[in-house]
């Protein structure tokens, strides 16, 4: 929480995210969440890259504007959702991505470390600022599934480095 010239407090966020209990890893149930619209701008062929060829087992809930009909390996796709239901699903999910190719300063991000939930997102925009100021993430190249892939694995199996994040 910042001030501005006046001395007013300023947040990035809508006070309902501020000071939110932060769920223990053992307690979420999400391994992978992905929020945004259903286009190439966003990334999400880079996240459908990696979730349909890496070998491990992973829970991926991706909420889009489009839910397809065919399935896919590792994810379940389901339709937008209002502010309380993200907050929910943020505090259960263990990873966030953002694949994005082009973002301004994304508040998905502010909203996943909120709820002590730490990212991996793209080297655009305000990312890497975000992940700098708060230590809660990891930054890849946009485009790249493989790198994308590696940070996931990273925070999924290296439980010191997921709660140090997530204190962030």
């Amino acid at each position: 929480r910042d001030r501005d010239v006046t001395g007013v407090q300023t947040c990035a966020l809508p006070i309902l995210w501020m000071d939110l209990p932060i769920a223990p890893l053992p307690e979420r149930d999400i391994d992978v969440v992905f929020f945004g619209r259903w286009n190439p701008e966003k990334g999400i062929d880079v996240l459908l890259a990696y979730l349909t060829t890496t070998p491990r087992e992973i829970r991926c809930e991706i909420y889009s504007d489009h839910v397809p009909h065919e399935k896919i390996k590792n994810a379940v796709v389901k339709p937008w959702v209002g502010e309380d239901e993200v907050r929910s699903i943020l505090k259960r999910a263990r990873v966030l991505v953002l694949p994005s190719y082009f973002e301004a300063y994304p508040t998905v991000i502010l909203e996943a470390l909120a709820c002590g939930t730490p990212f991996v997102a793209t080297n655009i925009g305000g990312v890497p600022d975000i992940a700098g100021e708060s230590g809660g993430g990891l930054v890849v190249e946009p485009g790249d599934s493989v790198a994308l892939g590696a940070g996931i694995e990273k925070l999924l199996t290296d439980t010191a480095d997921w709660s140090r994040r997530s204190r962030q």
